[in-house]
């Protein structure tokens, strides 16, 4: 087991070493990958501000289903904690 362990984290190490060098010899690839990540964020701050936040839930608002999971499992009142911790 310990011989496995050995080889792929010896392989993650040299595909990441493989990676840097290029990313380091392309003046243009940190652009894109700035570009991606940027997408990347941009496209979940979209998603976290268009759905269902559970912090509304949690305050008791929007539990107007007796049996939904979510409001089972963080109570519906106003005394109800985030996330039922």
């Amino acid at each position: 087991m310990v011989c496995v362990t050995f080889v792929v984290f010896g392989a993650v190490a040299i595909a990441a070493g493989l990676l840097g060098v290029w990313i380091n010899g392309s003046p243009r690839t940190p652009i894109w990958l700035s570009r991606i990540s940027g997408f990347v964020f941009v496209s979940l701050a979209f998603k976290l501000a268009t759905t269902k936040s559970s912090l509304i839930v949690a305050v008791g608002l929007g539990c107007d289903q007796p049996l939904d999971p979510l409001c089972t499992m963080v109570g519906n009142g106003p005394s109800a904690t985030f996330m039922g911790k």
